[in-house]
């Protein structure tokens, strides 16, 4: 034990107020000052020797679907330097990073502990969809796989040491799903020329999807993200029936004045905010998926992704109504 700044042998009193305040380091962080308030219960207290002395340590190592750990021995989690004396021991002082023969022995048996989780995760995601969806929605096997992997993102993010991206990995699977489902809708009910309703005047086209989301059902005004999208996407989203969620909700809108079955009018009678939640969608997918700022979690969407995503399967593709009677070209 070190002298006592004053020089004097260190008290009891001083040994426990060092041990507490270094545990708060460790623990959260906190310098190494103040005056412990609590009152000393160690009534001995035996100098350490200046010369280091051998002891058997034991440890507990686990293995995981992220490799394997050693835990520290007083308790405090998991102990990376603790790892390394265990690698040099076991592997000898010539062992270096990223070359142990220790890691090589436990990496099968790490591989085989991940793949049962994933296995396990991906079952348990299937489940849940079925389950969500009912068995029709076996019926459209794409759809059925997107579903799947949103839902498999999901449940890999209840993890509470999963990190942000795998987070923002559910945004981006959420809005596959709904792209999936307006391209193949736009396929059934959608025309190629749709888009020549529009102008080269950006505000009479924002003018128009006002008016034509209004006329559906849905709750306006429609946000400013979706009314400003360009002439060039609505139009490469009507013909090609690909393109991000909002040019192909536009291209898709575009064919409901002469659709009075169409599947927008089914959901705007069930969600009038449909539009709205799909601009949230869209903007926190892009902050996720395009490395910009994220969404500080004070400040995190009201939006559930998920649930979006299933209501959105539900509405647009499983309840089907009545046909729209509008033909479509090929």
């Amino acid at each position: 034990m070190p002298e006592a700044p004053n020089g004097r042998e260190p008290l009891p009193a001083d040994i426990l107020r060092a041990a507490r305040s270094h545990a708060r380091w460790v623990r959260y962080g906190e310098e190494l000052v103040g005056v412990e308030s609590r009152s000393a219960r160690l009534e001995v207290a035996q100098r350490l020797p200046g010369s280091p002395e051998r002891l058997l340590l034991a440890v507990r190592a686990r293995v995981g679907p992220t490799g394997w750990t050693v835990d520290d021995p007083f308790g405090l989690g998991e102990c990376l330097h603790t790892r390394r004396l265990v690698e040099r021991a076991l592997d000898g002082l010539g062992a270096t990073r990223g070359a142990s023969a220790l890691r090589e022995r436990l990496r099968p048996r790490a591989l085989d502990v991940e793949s049962a989780t994933l296995k396990e995760i991906l079952q348990n995601a299937e489940a849940r969809v079925a389950d969500r969806l009912t068995v029709a929605i076996h019926e459209h096997p794409e759809l059925f796989g997107r579903a799947v992997a949103m839902q498999r993102a999901a449940l890999e993010a209840e993890s509470t040491s999963c990190p942000q991206d795998k987070r923002d990995d559910v945004v981006v699977k959420a809005q596959q799903v709904i792209e999936h489902v307006l391209g193949e809708l736009l396929r059934e009910h959608g025309r190629r020329d749709d888009h020549r309703s529009l102008t080269s005047d950006d505000r009479f086209n924002a003018q128009l999807f006002e008016q034509l989301a209004v006329g559906c059902g849905f709750a306006g005004p429609i946000p400013k993200s979706l009314k400003g999208v360009r002439r060039g996407k609505v139009q490469a989203a009507s013909e090609s029936r690909r393109g991000s969620v909002l040019p192909l909700v536009l291209a898709l809108l575009l064919g409901t004045p002469e659709a009075p079955g169409h599947p927008l009018r089914r959901m705007a009678a069930r969600s009038p905010r449909f539009l709205t939640e799909l601009a949230e969608l869209a903007g926190v997918r892009d902050r996720a998926a395009h490395g910009g700022r994220r969404v500080p979690r004070q400040e995190a969407p009201s939006l559930n992704v998920i649930t979006f995503a299933y209501d959105a399967i539900q509405t647009l593709v499983l309840d089907r109504g009545a046909s729209s009677g509008r033909p479509t070209d090929s």
